[in-house]
């Protein structure tokens, strides 16, 4: 989301690409969840978040501030490199629904990315992603599973929690 503050590009601390998941590794598996968010604490010294969304290959979060809580920093990974942009201020409604990364079970992932494609009917999905936050459909850290295909036979998105425990399935409607 674009920020009211002027917002300017810095490569992680280190130098570009410093920490960062090697270029081709896939976020969306447990040891690309784990590298990744490893890559966000080492580079910005925090792993709380506001947000996070994960592709295969690309990765955006709202990272909170490690010096000053009550800002933030968001966190682009592409090709294997992490940049980090100003962000702006925690407002006081996302103060109350942090998440913090090192809190959830990245090992949850192909189970429940197999759950989502059998409750959304979605076998072979040709988009997919994760919508990391805090207090969708319940008072807990919550990871949404989006899938889609290009037939349009299927998709949604299926919410878990931090332990992998399906919480909601929405389907889409056509």
């Amino acid at each position: 989301m674009p920020s009211a503050l002027p917002s300017s590009t810095a490569p992680s601390k280190g130098g570009p690409g410093v920490g960062a998941p090697a270029s081709g590794t896939d976020l969306l598996t447990p040891d690309g969840a784990r590298v990744l968010v490893e890559s966000i604490r080492s580079s910005t010294g925090s792993s709380t978040i506001i947000d996070m969304t994960v592709r295969s290959d690309n990765a955006h979060a709202k990272v909170v501030r490690k010096d000053n809580p009550a800002r933030y920093d968001t966190v682009d990974y592409r090709a294997g490199k992490l940049t980090t942009t100003t962000g702006g201020v925690v407002d006081s409604i996302s103060a109350k629904k942090l998440v913090d990364l090192g809190r959830i079970d990245w090992d949850q992932i192909p189970t429940v990315t197999a759950t989502a494609k059998s409750r959304l009917a979605v076998p072979q999905p040709t988009d997919r992603y994760l919508l990391v936050d805090y207090g969708w459909f319940a008072d807990e850290i919550t990871i949404r599973y989006y899938l889609s295909d290009d037939r349009g036979s299927g998709g949604g998105y299926l919410t878990a929690g931090a332990t992998g425990k399906v919480l909601k399935v929405v389907k889409s409607t056509d």
